[in-house]
Parts: structure tokens; C-alpha cells; sequence
């Protein structure tokens, strides 16, 4: 389920590099803007990826698993997935809008979705770190739960790029992306 979330947000980043617009309201320039965002992507996509894989393969409960082990490290790849998309909250924050029409909006938007996912990773890590050590069952099953809670955390992301895509009227930030080897990069 995480790796299918990855993929969703895989997906999106691809359909933004590919032509797909955003657009800003000042400070930096549309591919400047496009840069900052496709290498905060990247780092964030990366780590997301690394730490859904290992949280899979963690949560392979056997017979006489040490519960207790598991749910820590669980607890650790959350955590590390929330400190990942501060950061790239933080390094698409401090690029700044870029100079375009509905500039700030987009940015805004791509932050506040960027926030929406880490607060579904945060709330996860909660619900990780309250995982049964003493029931398997219990355990495997509300595990699968918080799976399942992060594959659709990935939505409020998705619809804030969507929207933030809507107001790049003129595409500049779509033409910023097709000439960003950083954008290139993500796909």
C-alpha cells in the first residue's frame, strides 16, 4: 500500500514535468521556481520511496517476529518521512513564488499540499507507535490499517497540485518543467 502511494505521487510528478502548468506571483523566475521545486520533489520522492520500501519489508510479521523491534522501526520510517517533506515544504518555501500570474497561489497551494501529506505521515507515525507489541493479529491488522490511511494521505496532495496546475493559465511553469533537468529527472 505505501509503494502504491509512492506510485500515485510518482505519477503526479511525471504528469507536472511532462507539460502540465503551474504558475506563481513574484520573486523568482518560472524556471528557477521549476528547479527548486523538481529538486525538493526529488529528494522527497527518494526518501518516501526508500522508507516505504523498508516499512514494507519491516512489516513482514513471522512467526516469533520481535513486535516490540518492528514497531520501532515502523515508528522511525514515519518519522523519517515527515522530516522529508518539511524539507521540501521548507526548500519550496524559500525558493519563493515564482513571477507569474497566480504565482503566489500555486505556491501556496503546492505547500499546502506538501503540508497535507505530512500531516497524514505524522498522524500515521502516531498510529504506528500505538501498534499492539503483545497481539501479531492486532498488530499485522491495524498495521495494514495505517498502510492503507497513507495510500489515500497521498489524495490531498494530488488535488493540490491539480488545482495549482489550473492556475497556469499561460503554462510557464509547464514550459519551466519540460527545460528543468531537474524536472527531467523526475522522469
Amino acid at each position: 500500500m505505501i509503494v502504491r502511494r509512492c506510485s500515485v505521487v510518482a505519477l503526479v510528478v511525471v504528469s507536472l514535468t511532462v507539460g502540465s502548468a503551474l504558475g506563481a506571483s513574484a520573486a523568482t523566475s518560472p524556471d528557477q521556481w521549476a528547479t527548486t521545486f523538481c529538486t525538493a520533489l526529488s529528494k522527497w520522492q527518494k526518501t518516501i520511496t526508500s522508507e516505504s520500501n523498508k516499512a514494507k519489508a519491516a512489516l513482514d510479521v513471522q512467526s516469533g517476529s520481535d513486535l516490540s523491534a518492528i514497531r520501532a522501526e515502523f515508528v522511525s520510517f514515519l518519522k523519517n518521512d515527515v522530516a522529508a517533506t518539511k524539507t521540501a515544504v521548507n526548500s519550496i518555501d524559500k525558493g519563493g513564488a515564482p513571477d507569474i500570474t497566480n504565482g503566489a497561489k500555486i505556491q501556496k497551494k503546492v505547500i499546502a499540499g506538501l503540508r497535507s501529506t505530512q500531516d497524514v505521515f505524522a498522524g500515521a507515525q502516531q498510529d504506528a507507535a500505538a501498534l499492539s507489541t503483545t497481539d501479531p493479529a492486532a498488530f499485522v491488522s491495524d498495521a495494514t490499517t495505517v498502510q492503507t490511511n497513507l495510500s489515500s494521505g497521498a489524495d490531498g496532495f494530488t488535488n493540490a497540485i491539480t488545482e495549482a496546475q489550473a492556475l497556469d493559465k499561460d503554462n510557464k511553469i509547464g514550459a519551466a518543467f519540460n527545460k528543468s533537468k531537474a524536472c527531467k529527472a523526475l522522469g
